[in-house]
């Protein structure tokens, strides 16, 4: 039986996060009506397990925004480095910040940032923010930047406002736990504080983006890696910010494949990380055979303004091999499936972009570093931004990373590359089309 088909009779998604902010009230307003609208969310079961504790909170509120002065258009939301404040931190304690940049247009996208994961299974994630916007808004100068670019012509996003989302949870964007985890030094000792708040984090992020930008035209939400599973919770509160909103998730090299090899690790990776609550009971099955795809499926039957595409590597190394300890092969019949099962239920509304490869992620445009290079600056540098007890520095050396010019042949069996792929998708999505090449 294929998730479409499990899901039908359901006629909802409600896993990745439904309806009504738990504010001050207990009606169910969208924000963007003037508290007049008793429309529910399409995402209502899960807001009401939790998904929208922290919205509108002192919580999530920046301690001080600062304005980048080199950096036209571009603030920095800062919060307290304090645990006892109870908001926004990255894992380890160091600070958090949301950057927003400001656009000639008066579209909106959201960027979450790569950065592994952190659980007592496997621990290899950035515990502090590794880039910031001020560095990539004119990232091709130093050679990667992609969609955060803003001088870039090939970027069809460049002229979009802009929120960037740090990733320094660990836990996806979901986690709401604070818990001894080590960070496999012994030289500190073998109990190491981790505050793993990404649903603080991403929240904020969000607070940030509808306070600078209250009123978009349309929103992209797009993620790499560790920031493309957060995707998935951030299409569900993206939409409570942004109700009446068309709305694109563009998912780098992450969700909604995992593992074939271990249906239950979905399930124990939530768990851990306080998140599980948010797959609610009228979406069984939805994550029982090791990847979030079902979810994807019940948020395309509940939400008609959202859009979902995909973009990975065939046989990305660090999702398939590292991280879900499979093989290449193993890897790459998961990812076609899954796609494939989503493009072919949601025409128009669900798209791929897939080249061969064991590369890993697309958005930032890294690949100007070919392999050759990349490896020895991994190998040295790597350890320094992406540490855990499971990861060393030859693992990360073979962590190569992908970008924006690769291509493959698209529906028509003409070559593309991922700037013009996400051109059509946000300028005509008329004559959007997937690219599939392995």
């Amino acid at each position: 039986m294929t998730f479409r088909s499990l899901l039908a009779p359901l006629g909802t998604f409600a896993l990745l996060l439904g309806g009504c902010p738990l504010l001050e009230s207990a009606s169910c307003l969208n924000p963007d009506d003037g508290g007049g609208s008793t429309t529910p969310s399409p995402y209502q079961e899960v807001y009401d397990a939790g998904l929208t504790q922290y919205v509108g909170t002192r919580a999530v509120q920046p301690a001080q925004v600062d304005n980048a002065w080199l950096y036209a258009g571009v603030e920095v939301n800062r919060y307290s480095t304090d645990p006892a404040v109870g908001g926004p931190l990255c894992m380890r304690g160091d600070e958090f910040f949301v950057e927003t940049r400001e656009g000639d247009s008066d579209a909106l996208v959201i960027y979450l940032q790569a950065g592994g994961v952190c659980t007592t299974e496997v621990c290899a994630a950035t515990v502090s923010p590794a880039l910031n916007l001020r560095l990539l808004t004119t990232g091709d100068l130093i050679g990667l930047g992609g969609i955060l670019d803003k001088s870039d012509r090939r970027n069809p996003l460049a002229d979009w406002d802009l929120v960037h989302v740090p990733y320094c949870d660990g836990s996806i964007f979901m986690g709401d736990v604070d818990r001894v985890l080590s960070d496999g030094d012994d030289r500190n000792g073998p109990r190491d504080m981790a505050y793993q708040r990404g649903l603080l984090n991403l929240t904020a992020a969000l607070e940030a983006a509808k306070a600078r930008f209250p009123n978009p035209s349309r929103v992209v939400v797009a993620g790499s890696s560790g920031g493309s599973y957060g995707s998935v919770a951030a299409i569900a509160l993206a939409r409570h910010y942004y109700p009446g909103t068309d709305l694109l998730a563009v998912v780098d090299s992450g969700a909604p494949v995992l593992t074939d090899r271990d249906p239950g690790f979905v399930d124990r990776i939530l768990r851990e990380v306080n998140a599980r609550q948010y797959i609610p009971a009228s979406c069984p099955g939805c994550i029982d055979d090791g990847h979030v795809t079902g979810v994807v499926h019940w948020a395309l039957e509940r939400d008609p303004r959202l859009t979902v595409a995909y973009m990975g590597h065939s046989r990305d190394f660090v999702i398939g091999e590292f991280f879900m300890g499979g093989t290449a092969d193993q890897h790459q019949a998961a990812v076609l499936r899954e796609t494939g099962e989503l493009v072919d239920a949601w025409p128009g509304r669900a798209y791929r972009f897939i080249t061969a490869g064991t590369e890993h992620t697309y958005l930032l445009d890294v690949d100007y570093a070919p392999a050759w290079l990349q490896e020895p600056v991994l190998y040295v540098f790597g350890p320094l931004i992406f540490t855990g007890p499971d990861v060393t520095s030859s693992d990360i050396s073979r962590f190569i990373l992908g970008g924006m010019r690769e291509s493959g042949p698209n529906d028509a069996g003409a070559t593309m590359n991922g700037y013009e792929w996400l051109d059509l998708l946000v300028n005509d999505p008329d004559h959007a089309t997937n690219v599939v090449d392995f």
